[in-house]
C-alpha cells in the first residue's frame, strides 16, 4: 500500500470505535447495527416508504435518499444525513445476509488500527465492511440511482 493509502487507512481507523477485544466489540457493534436499522425503518414507515429487506427495496431506498437530498429533508424524517447514510450501509448488509446464501454478519479488528473494530458481512473469503456509511451522491456513473441494487446483484453471482 502506498504511503498516502496508509495515511488514509490510519485516519479511518482512528474514527472507528475502540474496544479491548472482540468479545466486547461484537455485542456493541451488533447493537449499533440494530439501532441504525431501527432508525432507518422507523423513518421509512413515517414517510410511507416500504423497506422489506428484499433486493428491490434497495432501489426504493436509494430513490428516497436522492429525494431527501433534493428537498434538503433528512431532518424531516427525524434523522441527520450521517445517521441516514450509516443506516443505508447496515440496511444493505441486512438485505445481503437475508437474500444471499452464505453471507453472515462479522465484527473484526481493523488491521491498520489495533483495538479499533468494525462490522460488515462475509461469505467465504469475501468481506465487505459497512462502518463508513453510504454517500450515494459520490458514486460515479449513478444516473439511475441504483448503485445499491447493482452492488447487491454483483454479490449474488
Amino acid at each position: 500500500m502506498s504511503r498516502k493509502g496508509m495515511e488514509i487507512a490510519r485516519t479511518f481507523g482512528e474514527q472507528l470505535p475502540r474496544f479491548d477485544n472482540l468479545s466486547e466489540a461484537e455485542p456493541e457493534l451488533m447493537r449499533v447495527r440494530d439501532s441504525l436499522l431501527d432508525k432507518l425503518k422507523h423513518a421509512a414507515v413515517s414517510a410511507g416508504v416500504q423497506l422489506d429487506e428484499s433486493g428491490n427495496s434497495l432501489k426504493i431506498l436509494e430513490r428516497w435518499y436522492f429525494e431527501l437530498i433534493q428537498s434538503g429533508g433528512f431532518e424531516s424524517v427525524g434523522l441527520t444525513r450521517d445517521v441516514f447514510e450509516r443506516g443505508i450501509s447496515m440496511y444493505l448488509g441486512a438485505v445481503i445476509v437475508r437474500n444471499i446464501d452464505g453471507f453472515n454478519w462479522v465484527v473484526q479488528e481493523f488491521v491498520f488500527a489495533p483495538g479499533r473494530y468494525e462490522i460488515g458481512v462475509r461469505r467465504r473469503g469475501f468481506t465487505m465492511m459497512l462502518m463508513r456509511g453510504s454517500n450515494l451522491e459520490a458514486v460515479p456513473n449513478n444516473k439511475r440511482h441504483q448503485s445499491l441494487f447493482r452492488r447487491f446483484q454483483q454479490l449474488k453471482r
